[in-house]
């Protein structure tokens, strides 16, 4: 198995704007997915979050397991395609209010950390507390989590809702990730990523190689943000941290093919799919003997 074929963060639910459910997975499967884990914001199922737009679900917790029973349906349809139900729980969640209707419904839980701020040292004792938060939610639910994008924040602070400063645009790569300290690229990523390495293989939590967090670099036209981000999994991986792929697609059409996983930051830090140690729960035994995979233990 390649790590293009695991795709364990693909949305489908409330944010579908084109497609049925059973297109999105038509969709997972011609484009070469086959581990599949299908997810979506669970605050969009939270009561007090109506809006004027139209949903797909009830915004009530019925409305996710009304989505997560039209997964299973549809899962016979697709024998190439194992399929897993991930609710994305963001960062404002208090996990003791999660019911355990969505405990049951749910193969493994996504985790958003908190968003960055401008204090590095503020961000890393926030995303290190988040992280005590996520084991105990999943010691709680023997259900297994994973934290979503954990640059994803500081993309966005440094080169999508702010202007891009003059020093990134003037940044050079350099000959090799290795060739970057952990200090310059916590700075440029606003929190200790050596800490949070340590803190992710202490707790047992993999970090999540996001594929529209690359989309966000890639589209700025600087390639030296991009190496910048290899390089802060290159050293996370040295301390022990270990790693998820995920598109984070939320929807495709012709012309647009969605998101991408990103296959090619798991070969730069030299992570094959055989080290995904998040594959070896035992939901996933089915699925890796179904496609010849024999994962680590």
């Amino acid at each position: 198995m390649q790590i293009h074929e695991i795709d364990l963060h693909y949305h489908a639910g409330q944010e579908r704007q084109h497609k049925a459910l059973r297109e999105h997975l038509a969709h997972a499967v011609s484009t070469g997915r086959k581990i599949l884990g299908v997810t979506d914001h669970y605050d969009l199922y939270l009561p007090g979050n109506e809006d004027n737009a139209e949903t797909i679900y009830p915004r009530s917790i019925d409305g996710l397991l009304a989505y997560a029973a039209e997964l299973r349906s549809l899962k016979n349809e697709f024998p190439s395609l194992a399929v897993y139900f991930a609710p994305e729980i963001g960062a404002d969640i208090r996990f003791s209010d999660i019911p355990d209707a969505v405990h049951a419904v749910s193969d493994y839980f996504i985790c958003e950390p908190p968003a960055v701020v401008a204090d590095k040292k503020e961000n890393t004792e926030r995303r290190v507390e988040r992280l005590s938060q996520i084991a105990a939610f999943s010691k709680r639910t023997e259900k297994p989590v994973f934290l979503a994008h954990p640059f994803r924040s500081a993309v966005d602070r440094r080169l999508v809702k702010n202007p891009i400063e003059p020093a990134i645009v003037g940044m050079r790569t350099r000959a090799s990730i290795s060739d970057y300290g952990a200090e310059e690229v916590s700075d440029f990523f606003l929190q200790d990523i050596v800490l949070l390495a340590k803190e992710s293989a202490r707790l047992g939590i993999p970090l999540e190689i996001n594929g529209e967090t690359h989309h966000r670099i890639r589209v700025t036209n600087l390639p030296a943000p991009l190496t910048l981000l290899w390089a802060a999994y290159f050293i996370m991986k040295q301390y022990g941290a270990s790693f998820v792929p995920g598109s984070d697609q939320h929807d495709f059409w012709i012309g647009r093919h969605g998101a991408y996983v990103p296959y090619d930051c798991f070969s730069a830090i030299g992570v094959t799919a055989e080290a995904i140690r998040f594959l070896t729960w035992p939901l996933f035994d089915d699925a890796c003997c179904l496609h010849n995979f024999h994962p680590l233990v």
